[in-house]
């Protein structure tokens, strides 16, 4: 005996039409990036003078990782370093939560209580974050409907600026108007980059040494620089992706093209010489070379690519390109020593990166502990004994810096 089918079953179904908007939100979820599966324990080393080693008042300084204890039960997947802040994301039963500490002078934790202390943020509630961007004094998130949401405050040389002229700071996190549909954001010391989904770069924040990529009209100074604005490019280009450093951006695009602009004052920008920039400019890098991961620092730059190849430019008076020697370079130079890591991130004058066997490397400047090998300098990137443990993600701050570690199998 056959089962009875419904009327509706024979009723051709007819496949649903996307509008626009649909291809628009499909487009922004295939394009935002992809959080780490890896959940891991948090461990910090460097200066804690401003609480940003999470470790308590009394810890200002470890020259060895050190683990956050209070995080241990946690299911934390993300670790983000800002000059003198630290956050981490847990994902714990699918419930989300932002953690931060360190400086809070100017409300870049978005919340209250001890800053030496690891606590949530305030101001996220409902809100899935996807990225961190953390800068000296600010920080940026990005949620996964592709809308970003600010804390803290930007310093120029005249003083300092909230997210508008009548304010000084932001405490708690914000939605930012004007830009949506972001897939990438990154910050700066003092500045926000962002790329929407349709490749549009996108800054704002403090642009006294070019780092908005854009010129400002000096009567208009502060009030059009804290507002998201496009640059504008003589040839159109799509970019998907985005890093900043302390005065300086770097912005890739489709078709592997990097683009930089900001401070170039030792010649972070890779362009052959000292001279900053106002509006993008392209970074000659061999031909067919694809970028995997760029780390900028205060005044350095380290460019990673998919063949396993990196190349390193800008200040290197404490060794930080992990060329081997103490001299500026101002184009891209091959850095042997560097060959396969999969990640880099660049500090005020240190970098660390990770190999593809889950290796911690560190280089560069050393005496507050940041490099985890307890306090010294290093010439050339060296392999840190983490006791057994393997890297998940490593994060360079001003002169701190976290670990992501999870137990070797």
């Amino acid at each position: 005996m056959t089962n009875k089918r419904k009327a509706t079953d024979d009723i051709p179904q007819q496949p649903l039409k996307r509008t626009g908007t649909d291809l628009l939100f499909q487009k922004l979820a295939d394009s935002l990036p992809k959080e780490l599966k890896d959940a891991g324990e948090v461990f910090v080393m460097g200066s804690g003078e401003c609480g940003q080693l999470g470790l308590g008042p009394d810890e200002v300084e470890r020259l060895r990782p050190a683990k956050i204890k209070v995080l241990a039960e946690k299911k934390i997947t993300d670790i983000i370093a800002g000059g003198m802040s630290t956050f981490a994301i847990s994902n714990d039963n699918d419930a989300q939560t932002i953690y931060s500490w360190g400086c809070n002078d100017q409300g870049c934790l978005s919340r209250g209580n001890e800053e030496t202390e690891v606590f949530p943020v305030e101001g996220l509630e409902g809100v899935h974050v996807v990225e961190v961007a953390a800068g000296d004094s600010i920080t940026a998130v990005l949620s996964d409907k592709g809308l970003v949401y600010a804390c803290g405050t930007y310093r120029a040389n005249n003083g300092i600026f909230g997210f508008d002229t009548a304010s000084k700071e932001q405490r708690k996190f914000v939605k930012v108007e004007g830009i949506k549909n972001v897939i990438s954001i990154a910050a700066g010391a003092n500045h926000i980059a962002a790329i929407t989904v349709n490749g549009k770069l996108y800054t704002w924040g403090v642009g006294e040494h070019g780092e908005l990529g854009r010129k400002i009209m000096e009567r208009h100074k502060v009030g059009s620089s804290l507002i998201p604005r496009a640059i504008n490019f003589s040839r159109a280009k799509k970019f998907v992706k985005v890093y900043s450093g302390g005065y300086h951006t770097f912005a890739v695009t489709n078709n592997n093209e990097v683009f930089t602009f900001g401070l170039n004052n030792y010649g972070q920008l890779g362009l052959g010489d000292e001279i900053s920039r106002e509006q993008p400019e392209q970074v000659e890098l061999p031909e067919g070379f694809v970028i995997k991961d760029i780390g900028v620092g205060e005044h350095h730059t380290i460019i990673l690519g998919e063949n396993g190849d990196a190349y390193a430019f800008g200040r290197n008076d404490s060794y930080q390109l992990g060329l081997g020697d103490n001299k500026p370079h101002y184009s891209p130079t091959l850095a042997p020593e560097l060959k396969n890591l999969v990640s880099v991130s660049c500090g005020s004058a240190f970098s660390l990166g990770v190999t593809k066997d889950g290796d911690f490397m560190a280089w560069g400047y050393g005496e507050c502990g940041q490099l985890g090998n307890s306090g010294n300098d290093e010439e050339k990137p060296t392999i840190i004994d983490l006791k057994g443990r393997k890297v998940i993600k490593a994060e360079a701050g001003g002169q701190h810096s976290v670990l992501l570690l999870h137990p070797r199998q």
